[in-house]
């Protein structure tokens, strides 16, 4: 691991091509959205081949779905909707595979949320091709503004976007959505800090953060997300460590988005930058200072 380790340390060198944010802001600034989420599709689709951006051990083949990365899927919307229902998924990226495993069922619609105009015309474009686009519905915004979402829906997936929302907004966040939702399925896909100590915006692991949570984002410890998810009102009925799967991912992501940034000019900063970033979480993870959990909570109804 100490190419990873190298790679850790040019991720803080690559700071300097970052905009500063205040951690105490909810809001995202028009240029935080464009730094950080409103990023061009080549990048990803040139790095990943065709895999997935969740986390799971892709075999990368190029231009082709990823059997590993349909089984992932499978097991999330097999978690959130295992009759059929309506799925609303907070902080869609890019599709990732989840919304084509949740629409191949014809019992199943999707509401999809992200804050990136450009995730939105890419997913929109792939689903006007691929599969009944009348079944989902696609809107640009802030996914914590709970006044914004669907009245009813059936379960909720975020992967790898609850970071996002940070500490301070988290526990209230997820009070909302029962309140919102009090018999939902919960499924959150989560890069979280090992340990019991203060989360993930220390010193040491902020350039990590900044980049791929930036603003009020924060990595949170497992027990802390647990109670937060608890005291909201979803009964954890599962929670599987997928950490060892990410580490081979994020090592494949690694040296694909070095291969992106060396094959389009236009794609060398943001290709290094998510180079560091992929190196970072793997190292990590490999030396257990995070962790990533699949997590999955069911609504108790008020009383």
């Amino acid at each position: 691991m100490q190419a990873l380790l190298d790679h850790e340390r040019a991720l803080l060198a690559y700071r300097g091509y970052l905009p500063r944010f205040s951690s105490r802001r909810e809001a995202r600034s028009p240029v935080e959205v464009a730094t950080h989420y409103n990023l061009p599709w080549k990048l990803f689709e040139t790095a990943l081949g065709g895999a997935g951006y969740s986390a799971v051990r892709h075999r990368f083949q190029p231009n082709c779905r990823d059997a590993a990365s349909d089984r992932h899927n499978e097991l999330l919307v097999s978690e959130a909707l295992p009759s059929g229902g309506h799925l609303l998924d907070l902080g869609c990226g890019w599709g990732g595979g989840l919304l084509d495993v949740a629409l191949e069922s014809e019992s199943r619609s999707v509401t999809a949320i992200t804050i990136s105009p450009s995730q939105a015309e890419a997913v929109r474009q792939r689903f006007v091709r691929e599969v009944d686009s009348q079944r989902l519905q696609l809107k640009i915004g802030d996914f914590t503004d709970i006044q914004s979402l669907p009245d009813h829906v059936d379960a909720i997936t975020m992967i790898e976007s609850i970071e996002h929302v940070g500490s301070v907004r988290r526990a209230a966040f997820l009070a909302e959505l029962h309140e919102r939702y009090p018999n939902a399925r919960l499924v959150l896909q989560v890069t979280a800090r090992a340990g019991k100590g203060a989360e993930g915006r220390s010193r040491e692991r902020g350039a990590l953060v900044d980049l791929i949570f930036p603003g009020p984002g924060a990595l949170p410890t497992v027990s802390r997300l647990r109670r937060e998810v608890s005291a909201a009102g979803f009964d954890i009925v599962d929670l599987k460590d997928l950490s060892s799967e990410y580490v081979v991912t994020a090592l494949q992501w690694m040296h694909g988005f070095r291969a992106a940034a060396e094959r389009y000019q236009e794609l060398g900063r943001i290709g290094r930058l998510f180079e560091a970033y992929a190196a970072a979480t793997a190292a990590s993870l490999d030396r257990g200072l995070a962790r990533n959990v699949l997590l999955v909570g069911v609504g108790r109804e008020h009383a």
